[in-house]
């Protein structure tokens, strides 16, 4: 990215820490839990929640596009 600089490292990542880099697990672990407390939201794996929202896109729109989406 010309607009990011010499301090950007393109690794064709969806996901990525603001210069690029791959993300910590351990540190997205550990906001994963703090967003789950600050919500009032029981532990759950990140795996569960993705099937947590899908279950309510359902409710909005038909199965074909959720799983296409």
């Amino acid at each position: 990215m010309r607009e990011a600089g010499t301090w950007w490292k393109a690794n064709d990542l969806v996901f990525c820490r603001p210069d690029g880099q791959p993300i910590d697990p351990r540190m997205d672990w550990a906001e994963w839990k703090v967003v789950l407390q600050e919500a009032g939201v029981s532990d759950a794996r990140v795996h569960v929640m993705r099937h947590s929202a899908a279950t309510g896109i359902c409710a909005f729109c038909d199965l074909f596009n959720v799983r296409h989406a």
